[in-house]
Order: structure tokens, then sequence, then C-alpha cells
């Protein structure tokens, strides 16, 4: 038998102090050498054992690390303070980090006064997801002077994910000042900032931090990124050209430099020749060596963080480009990490309920949460075991209800992918759902894993998302046309009528026109969609409805950026210049309002202008709660066809149009005639029945998930379609 040493036994005196002394001088080699014949089972080598593993550690080696400060505490009674420590921060660095937790709270056991193993704790506890803890245990941390960058920078997170915004500026600033902070904390400087509405400032942060840290390639993402968002597509694509040239490794950078799509196009030929350089570069990218981009795991599933988000406004069928790109990341992800593209063999769980998933960055009070959140919660918990998984930091009334209705709620704003993948993988679901694929990047990156024997995406995004890990598409047979499998990669499930049970918004109170910030005495057609939305083929259909009433105006609401509006109007003016029109007096743009004040407006238009590629889906909702008449023509794609099959559920076809033309006709007619305008609106709320509040759709999307889970669900009509 082993006989353990005491931590105060000194051994091997001489060699421990020549060890200590490489260490401190930073030659990790060297004492790593002198630490190569070590016995395990000598009780005097505890001491040089631990060591060993800090001097592997050092260099990268973190089995040998683990390995080693397991037998010097193997070798010694009591396990020290210190042992513990060196067991906690290399579990933290595996992101092994419940054993991380466990091994920190062991150290402070030992001495409470251990500021590094409040520090540690405070960042694995961050790493898993538990805030509330990780905030406690860093503030213990500063406390006992153990204010460090990472200390302080982890605060600051704390504090952003919570809202707290000028805390967390303050933090962050703080770790400007410490040592080895600069990058970090100008990074996130530059999130506080553009969380503020500050995007100045933001830029300027995220080109700071890229000075400090010209290897690291993510806060020049972040400025591209910013870039792009306020519609300085020009920029923000020149940006990512430069980065992908300084950080060839950097896939992310790669996306942004062939990828970019602008947010509103100059013109239909501009769109066109967008779309075909588009295309060519994605072409381009598919064919580099996969090997360029080799990194490990974590660190290549960061780097997945894109969603092609603005292609699918196009108009066009965006299969085989989506597709292309899918391939594209598989082959990469076959590269670098493997083991995320198939589940791993394990014996399947004995349980009566089936466990379905639903991710997402968007469960609160916005289109997803109102669309999707009645999937979660109309689930019958006798058959259903619901999980949620939510990235986003912004909480909403909306989200509480999910948190306390669901199984299991995981909230996993900030943390890494391949940690969020994890915690998916470890829950074991039946089937994971996506119901908004290709809005965030988060969620996009990982759905391109196998996390679940079964993954869907929904029409959150109504396109496909071109991935071979999403097995089936979920949308609703009212909307599609008959082609529509030509336009999925995916198997397509169709729900009837709505495919949820959309709650009837409520009746908005009685708000003037003036109050609203709208003119009186003017005919509003009401344009609600976001400015991105709105494809060039627009632009005649609402030039010749206001050309054909010279009382009428267009209601249109305003982009947080002013480049992107002025890009639209920019586009429009020629057009409204051929009729005679002034966009200055024939447009009208409002800023961005709450849900109750956008419905009150709604109830103030006349007519509301459906767009054509991309019709309204909760836009078009919140217009006929109030009344208000829909004019749409469908397209050809799903997407622009969601209003018409609104419509036609209310018995309301009349209000489509066969062509361009009628389409004019019938909003001018009903923007000037009143009677005809009262009787529509009457029709319009006496239908609400057959539209608001139906249970029909949720029945058949448990029955899709049961035929999902046991492997024998149909993709056609028969779940209860039209």
């Amino acid at each position: 038998m082993v006989r353990k040493a005491s931590p105060g036994d000194r051994v091997n005196e001489p060699l421990i102090a020549a060890v200590k002394q490489m260490l401190r001088a930073g030659d990790i080699a060297k004492a790593w050498s002198a630490l190569q014949d070590l016995s395990d089972d000598d009780s005097g080598a505890a001491e040089l054992w631990y060591l060993r593993s800090l001097a592997s550690q050092q260099q990268g080696n973190l089995s040998d690390a683990q390995h080693s400060i397991a037998t010097a505490m193997r070798l010694v009674d009591g396990e020290p303070a210190y042992f513990r420590l060196q067991a906690a921060r290399v579990a933290a660095q595996q992101e092994s980090h419940h054993e991380a937790i466990s091994w920190f709270r062991a150290a402070l056991e030992k001495d409470a006064t251990l500021g590094l193993a409040w520090a540690g704790l405070g960042s694995s506890l961050l790493a898993a997801g538990r805030t509330d803890a990780a905030l406690d245990a860093l503030e213990r941390a500063v406390s006992l002077g153990a204010a460090s960058a990472g200390v302080l920078y982890d605060i600051a997170r704390v504090m952003l994910a919570s809202g707290r915004l000028e805390e967390a500026e303050a933090c962050a600033k703080e770790a400007l000042g410490t040592p080895g902070g600069a990058a970090d904390a100008l990074l996130l400087l530059g999130d506080i900032y553009k969380r503020q509405g500050e995007p100045i400032k933001a830029l300027q942060a995220y080109q700071r931090a890229q000075e400090a840290a010209p290897d690291n390639a993510q806060s020049g993402i972040a400025a591209a990124t910013l870039l792009w968002e306020r519609g300085r597509w020009d920029d923000a694509r020149g940006a990512y050209v430069d980065l992908a040239m300084r950080n060839p490794s950097s896939l992310r950078a790669a996306f942004g430099a062939a990828l970019t799509l602008p947010h509103v196009y100059g013109s239909q030929a501009h769109l066109d020749e967008s779309r075909e350089t588009y295309a060519k570069a994605l072409a381009t990218l598919a064919q580099l060596p996969v090997r360029r981009f080799a990194k490990p795991p974590r660190d290549i599933l960061q780097d997945l963080r894109w969603c092609n988000f603005l292609l699918a406004y196009q108009g066009k069928n965006d299969v085989l480009l989506q597709s292309v790109f899918g391939d594209f990341v598989q082959a990469v992800l076959r590269g670098s990490a493997p083991e995320w593209l198939e589940l791993p063999v394990r014996p399947r769980s004995s349980r009566s309920r089936i466990r379905v998933g639903f991710a997402s960055h968007f469960f609160y009070d916005c289109t997803v949460g109102r669309y999707f959140s009645p999937w979660i919660l109309g689930l019958d918990p006798a058959a259903f075991e619901v999980y949620v998984y939510y990235s986003n930091t912004h909480v909403t009334p909306n989200t509480h209800e999910l948190r306390a209705r669901a199984s299991v709620f995981r909230h996993h704003g900030g943390l890494p992918i391949q940690t969020v993948a994890q915690r998916i993988r470890n829950d074991e679901l039946d089937v994971l759902i996506y119901p908004e694929l290709g809005m965030h990047p988060d969620t996009f990156a990982l759905a391109h894993l196998r996390l679940a024997p079964v993954q869907c995406a929904a029409w959150g995004h109504p396109t496909t998302t071109g991935l071979t890990a999403i097995d089936a598409f979920i949308s609703c047979a009212s909307m599609e046309p008959e082609d529509a499998r030509a336009h999925y990669r995916e198997q397509l499930f169709l729900l009837p009528g709505l495919g949820t049970r959309y709650a009837h918004p409520g009746t908005p109170a009685s708000v003037s026109r003036t109050e609203l910030g709208l003119p009186d005495g003017r005919t509003l057609y009401l344009v609600p969609q976001s400015l991105f939305k709105i494809h060039p083929d627009n632009d005649e259909l609402i030039a010749d409805v206001l050309a054909a009433d010279p009382n009428g105006l267009a209601v249109l609401f305003a982009s947080e950026s002013r480049v992107i509006v002025d890009a639209l109007v920019r586009r429009l003016k020629p057009v409204f210049h051929r009729r005679g029109l002034s966009t200055q007096k024939y447009l009208h743009f409002l800023p961005a309002l709450t849900h109750e004040a956008y419905l009150a407006v709604n109830r103030q238009c006349d007519v509301m202008l459906d767009t054509v590629h991309w019709s309204g889906g909760n836009t078009a909702l919140d217009a006929l709660s109030v009344g208000l008449p829909i004019v749409t023509l469908a397209g050809p794609l799903m997407r622009g066809r969601q209003s018409s099959a609104m419509l036609r559920l209310m018995g309301l076809g009349s209000l489509i149009a066969s062509d361009r033309d009628h389409y004019v006709k019938i909003a001018v007619q009903l923007g000037t005639d009143r009677a005809r305008r009262m009787d529509c609106q009457r029709d319009l709320i006496s239908a609400h029945s057959m539209l608001f509040d139906d249970a029909g759709p949720l029945a058949a999307l448990s029955n899709a998930i049961i035929g999902l889970a046991q492997g024998v669900a149909t993709s056609h009509h028969d779940l209860g379609g039209a």
C-alpha cells in the first residue's frame, strides 16, 4: 500500500525548488523534461506531480495535466486547496464546467479566501449559464483582491446580459485598465455601445480592439457586422474582404467576404447582379480546400455563426444556393469536428413521453414568439416532455410563460456554440425543432450539427435551410403552392390553417392620427414591412396606387439606420417622378413603435398594401385583427402567399388580385370608397373566428411530432392540410 504524504511533508526539495524556478522563468519545456521520470507510487512525489500538471497545462497537454493532478492528490492526505484549485483550472480549460465548479468549491472549502478560486468558480458558472451565481462568485473574487482583467470582463458580460448597461460599461472600462485586458474589454465595450444605440462609438471600440489584437478576427467581424447592420454594405463587404485576407483561416470572415448582401437594392438590375455575384462567390468558396479552415472543434463551431438571411428577400427559389452552402459547411465539419455530424452511440433511455426540444433566439414578444409559443404551450404534457433552448438575453412576459410551462428551460445567451450543442445533445431529445432557422447565426450554427435523431425547421423564416442535418420542414398547406416540394431540400410537412393557434392580439385603444404622427385628410395606405422586404417589384405597385389616388399617402416604418431608409427613397424617386409624384409628399415614415401603438396605426389606416415576394405574416394578422383591408397578389413561393392564404381562410378571396393592374384597382377602390371599405372591415371582423385561436393546427403538429419520433411520419397533406 502506498503511504500518502501529508501536506506538510518536504521531500525532493532541491528538485521542487529547481522546477518552480523554471516555471517562473517561463522555461516550461525544461521543467517538463525534469519531471518525466516521476513515480506514481512515491508518496514524496505529490508536489512534483502537481508541478508537472502546471507544466503540462502551460504546454496545452490537458490530458496529462489532468492525470498529473489526479496522481498528486492520490499521493497526499487532505488534498490541499491549491491542488484542488489546479484540478478545477484544468477541468475549466477542458470545458468540463460542472466538474470545474465542483473542484473550485472543494478548494474554497479548504480556504474561502482564495480569490483565484472565486474567480474561476464565477467564470465556470457563467460558462454553464448560471449567471446569478456567477456574479456573486466574481464579486467575491474582486473583494478578495482578484480583480483581474478576466474577472472584470466576466462581470461586465453578466451586466450586459441582464441589461445593466451603465454598470457593464464601467466594468469593461475598468478591465481595459488592467494588464492583458485591452482587446476583450474593447470588444465588449463595442457590444455595450451597440446596445446603447451608439453605433459610432461601438465601431470605434471594435476598431481599437482590432489594433490591440491584430491576429484576433473577432473584433474585425464585429466591426464588419455593425457596418452591414447600419446599411453600409460596401464598407462591410470591404471590411470582410480585408479581414479574410489577413485571417485566411477564418471561416466567418470568408463567409462575409463572399456572401454579404445589401439590405435594399438600387433596382431590379442591382438585385440580379448581386445574386449572380453571390452565386459565383459561393461556388468559389465551396471549392476552397477545407483544411484551410481547420481548427479545434470549439473554434470551428464558433466560426459557423453565419446565416444567409437576406438571400430569401430576393424573391427566388433558393434551394440550390442554400444546398451548396450547407454541403460546404458539412465538408468543413468533416475535417475539423466530425464528431458533431453523427450522434454518439448510447443506450436509448426508456421513457413514456416523447422528448421534443425547441431552439430559438426569438422566444419573446415578437413575430416568432407569437407564432410558435403556442406550439410549446399547446403540446399535451402527458405525451410530451418539452425542452426549450433560448439564446437571447432579452426576456419578456412571453419568455417567462414558456419557462414556467416547459419541462426544462435552458437559457444560454452568450455561451459558446459547442457548450450549447453539448447541452442539447446531453438532453437526449427525440425531436429537435428550430422555428426560424436563418434569422440568427447562433441557431443556424447549431443547425449544421446532429444534436437529435430527428431535426426540423419551421416557417418562422420561410425558406429552405439547405442543410443535410435538417430532416423536415414544417409549413402551412394553405400557404404553399402546388410545386412546393421543389422549393425545399428537407422533407416537407404541412399543417392546416395558420399552422399554429394564433391568439387575437386584442383591440387597441382608440388613438387619433395626430397622436400617432399621421396626417389627417389623407388616404393612408399602410406598407408595414421592414424595408429590406420591399422588393423592387413593389415600387411600381405603390406608385401606381398613389398616382390613381392623389390624396393617398404611403405609410412605412423607418429602419434604425438612415442609410437604409435613404437607399429605398433613392430607388423610389425615379419611379414616382415618372408619375409626377414626389416621394417627399407621398411617403411618410414612422419610427419603431410598441405593439400596442403599432396596432393603433393599423386601426387609423385605410388599406394595407401587401408586398409581393414577401407578403405579410404577423403584419397581416395584426391588420386583419383590427379590420384593416389587405390587398395582396399571391407569389410563386410560400413567403409571398401568406396574406392570400389568410384571406382565403376568412372567405375574403375578393381581396386577392389576379394581376398587378387588378391589385391597383382593388386598392384604390377601397381607399377612395369609404362605404365599400367599411363593408370590408365588417366582413373581416366577423370572420375572425375562422383565423384566430384555431386549435386544429396544434393537433396536427402533435401527430406530426409523434410520427417523426417514431419514424413513421408522412410528408403529404394528410397531416390535416387544406
